[in-house]
């Protein structure tokens, strides 16, 4: 069997040989738009290969711990070893169990999340790929419910879903009493409909910020606008 290569960025190496959720663009992007913090906890709901607990270790203080909770035991290792060999290791702790479970003694300042998408869809082939990628095991109410039990009143909950999901996600975030204030609307091509949202909720409602990315910019080459997101990350910008 083939290995699947290692993903260098700048200032780590993600390993993800045993994950079943491989880097990809849209942890990128959500590890990059999230409005940081500077001080307190920061809390990644189903982090894979810990992608985005490093990209927000890597763009927050000393100050901030990352907590990453990962349902499947293999990706939750392959996190484990990938924190392990980057600068950050002593500021994010890998939990190998449900949200569900999940019952720390703090609440967090944020919380992010590439969750489970499709939920009408007909099953894939493999179950640890369906288990990530379907609501069976994460479905957006729990998620909500989650999140409510987990933020801090001040808090903040940031999320990347597929266009169509996303709208379903903030009717469900509304029930909670959670407001959209940020969103970027996201596309492959300027000439393509919104394939991706990214989405910021709040308990305290505040002015909406809107935002569009498009990826790419003439053929294949990046917008300036996402080389500038993701500048601090890949190795080619």
């Amino acid at each position: 069997m083939k290995k699947t290569r290692d993903f260098n960025f700048k200032k780590f190496t993600v390993s993800q040989d045993r994950a079943t959720h491989k880097v990809g663009t849209d942890g990128v992007l959500l590890g990059a738009w999230t409005n940081i913090i500077n001080e307190g906890f920061v809390l990644d709901i189903g982090t894979g290969t810990g992608l985005i607990a490093l990209m927000l270790a890597q763009r927050t203080t000393p100050n901030v711990i990352v907590h990453a909770v990962e349902l499947q035991k293999e990706d939750a290792e392959q996190a484990r070893a990938n924190v392990n060999q980057s600068p950050w290791k002593d500021r994010i702790m890998i939990h190998n169990q449900s949200i569900q479970e999940f019952k720390p003694e703090i609440k967090f300042d944020l919380i992010v999340s590439n969750p489970p998408y499709f939920i009408n869809s007909a099953l894939p082939p493999a179950m640890e790929r369906s288990i990530v990628r379907h609501t069976q095991s994460l479905n957006f109410e729990e998620l909500m419910h989650a999140a409510k039990r987990l933020i801090q009143p001040s808090g903040r909950l940031a999320v990347i879903l597929p266009w169509q999901e996303s709208q379903v996600f903030k009717n469900i975030s509304g029930q909670q009493g959670f407001h959209c204030i940020r969103e970027c609307a996201f596309r492959s091509r300027a000439n393509k409909p919104f394939e991706r949202a990214l989405m910021e909720f709040s308990q305290q409602q505040s002015f909406k910020v809107t935002e569009e990315l498009v990826l790419h910019g003439e053929g294949e080459q990046w917008s300036d606008e996402y080389k500038q997101l993701t500048k601090d990350f890949y190795l080619k910008i």
